[in-house]
């Protein structure tokens, strides 16, 4: 790879080291991914007949760069508004306060989901509280060699929040439990949730043997009353109130049963896709069989089509020694990530019959192949560290990782039933096999990764152990919307009768995903007939869908009225995701 590129990421992290955030961020970062495009003429890749015209296309795409850097990111956290509730008193008086106002109440927890996943369409018609002091507390109910048993607020952040200067290594769950001896067997991808988002939406990591539902003794929560109610594992209230997407009420507290400490051992490598765990669908089932945690990213694009894999597996502390992960997710690679994502924005939005689309093809893939080199490491790491791939091994890096304002992405994931793991391996192999130059495909990466299956009624992988698809939407990306981008998606996989969507990511207009006829039409959340003909189809629709895909919907439904009868936790979002009025 030519040494330009190089210089330009190095001159990018001296830059934002050196720098305050947001300004002049927006400046240092034009200038390099300036400089990182105009690299490719110094590589030869840019033909000097194209020269002039390329140049041109980088500054004024940079300067479009710089205009929304310093322009509201509309998917970042907000805290305008928030109110910050300590204790059970204070968020019963602001859920009475909301219903006497005629709003909605939402927590925020690390914002981590859809915007409108957390405070609705309209915000202003939202009381947004964020759970701190009591409610974010953890408490060692009983330890022994063998177990901790520990209460634990829900708005306590598992990992570190690099947008919640409250958030520190100190209050960190999954810190503070490591110190005591103790872990956490199942972890979602990203650490910095709090504890009530990470199971509002079912989150989870990429395991068939490990699931969080397994180590929750029981959940507390306060409901549309103001009233305070706990959860027994095995009952009908735990496994509604567990994936429950704040529709039952706010999530208080989660009493977790922990097991020993322990480092997870395994292998991180990127490597051809013909060489991968990938390679074929019957490789994808076997390796997630065959080990305790694996994911897998795939970089399809023409001329790169390879793999960061990692599979491991628990080992005791003492029969190993430590050797740490070495993996490309950190600083250096959000970077060189986030500045590749920019250039295959710039690339695809050029018309098909510009002189520049094939060179910039080209280019792109000369790009990713930098940032993406080959290796292969072997680790015995903390498990907190190797089971999230967002725990920083220097906590002040969360502060000052550029990942958090560069290379922030959207998700829509699909949970498939593990038996029809073929048939999205498939599909999916028939879309990416479409991919050539000067159509460079996937903009970013795409994941694959299993889960056990949960008793949670709402779980994706209630019923069921899934596979789990995920491609990811660029925030900065311009040439298309979100949704845009996700509709291909949703066209291909949601066709499967067993795909089901993860609650806290991006769906499909409600009422959009054709159904089968072997559900009724009837109406179970309202007999009013007040909505419009098209309002009322839709929401049939949607309601239909959501019974053909969750079996426990009817029963979710009418406890979510029992506990939430004015509907103060029910924005418009949730109203048309649920199927309700």
């Amino acid at each position: 790879m030519p040494y330009p590129l190089r210089g330009a990421m190095v001159m990018l992290s001296a830059g934002l080291a050196a720098s305050s955030i947001p300004s002049p961020y927006p400046e240092i970062v034009k200038d390099t991914f300036a400089a990182t495009a105009l690299s490719m003429l110094d590589a030869g890749i840019i033909s000097e007949a194209n020269r002039a015209a390329y140049e041109a296309l980088i500054a004024a795409e940079a300067d479009k760069l710089q205009a929304a850097l310093h322009a509201d990111n509309p998917y970042l956290p907000t805290f305008d508004g928030v109110s910050y509730l300590s204790t059970d008193a204070e968020l019963r008086q602001a859920i009475l306060d909301a219903k006497a106002q005629g709003k909605k109440l939402r927590v925020a927890g690390s914002q981590h989901s859809k915007p409108a996943a957390v405070f609705g369409d309209d915000p202003t018609k939202t009381k947004k509280v964020k759970l701190t002091g009591d409610l974010k507390s953890i408490n060692v109910i009983s330890q022994t060699a063998d177990e901790l048993v520990v209460e634990v607020g829900a708005g306590c952040s598992l990992g570190i929040d690099g947008f919640d200067m409250m958030s520190t290594p100190e209050n960190s769950l999954f810190r503070t439990v490591d110190a005591l001896g103790y872990a956490f067997p199942m972890t979602g991808g990203v650490s910095e949730q709090t504890v009530g988002g990470y199971l509002s939406t079912s989150t989870s990591g990429g395991s068939l043997q490990h699931t969080t539902a397994d180590i929750i003794d029981q959940i507390q929560f306060m409901d549309g009353m103001g009233n305070l109610h706990t959860a027994v594992k095995g009952t009908d209230l735990f496994n509604a109130v567990g994936t429950s997407m704040g529709m039952l009420g706010v999530l208080t507290r989660v009493t977790f049963r922990l097991p020993p400490r322990f480092y997870v051992q395994g292998v991180e490598e990127t490597v051809p896709f013909a060489d991968s765990l990938l390679s074929s669908s019957s490789a994808l089932r076997d390796a997630c069989e065959n080990n305790e945690y694996f994911r897998a990213f795939v970089w399809a694009q023409p001329g790169v089509n390879v793999v960061t894999q990692t599979y491991s597996k628990r080992v005791a502390i003492e029969d190993v020694t430590y050797a740490p992960m070495k993996s490309p997710f950190d600083p250096s690679f959000s970077i060189g990530g986030a500045a590749i994502l920019w250039y295959l924005n710039v690339q695809a939005a050029l018309p098909d019959d510009s002189p520049l689309k094939l060179e910039m093809s080209y280019a792109g893939s000369t790009l990713i192949n930098f940032a993406v080199p080959q290796f292969s490491h072997s680790f015995n790491e903390t498990w907190h560290v190797a089971l999230p791939i967002d725990d920083p091994k220097d906590p002040e890096l969360v502060r000052l990782d550029p990942a958090s304002h560069l290379l922030r992405v959207q998700f829509s994931e699909f949970w498939v039933a593990y038996d029809d793991l073929e048939l999205v391996y498939d599909i999916m192999a028939a879309h990416f096999g479409e991919f050539n130059f000067p159509n460079l495909g996937a903009p970013f990466f795409h994941e694959y990764y299993p889960a056990k299956e949960s008793p949670f009624w709402m779980s994706m992988s209630y019923g069921h152990d899934m596979i789990r698809f995920e491609p990811f939407f660029w925030e900065y990306q311009t040439y298309q919307s979100a949704a845009d981008f996700f509709q291909v998606y949703w066209d291909l996989l949601l066709k499967i009768p067993s795909a089901r969507m993860h609650w806290g990511k991006w769906h499909p207009v409600p009422g959009s995903v054709p159904t089968s006829d072997d559900h009724d039409d009837n109406d179970d959340n309202d007999d009013d007939d007040s909505d419009s003909d098209d309002k009322k189809h839709t929401r049939k629709t949607q309601e239909k869908y959501l019974k053909e895909r969750y079996p426990k919907y009817k029963k979710f439904m009418k406890l979510r009225k029992t506990y939430d009868p004015d509907e103060v936790f029910a924005t418009d979002y949730w109203k048309g995701l649920l199927g309700m009025k």
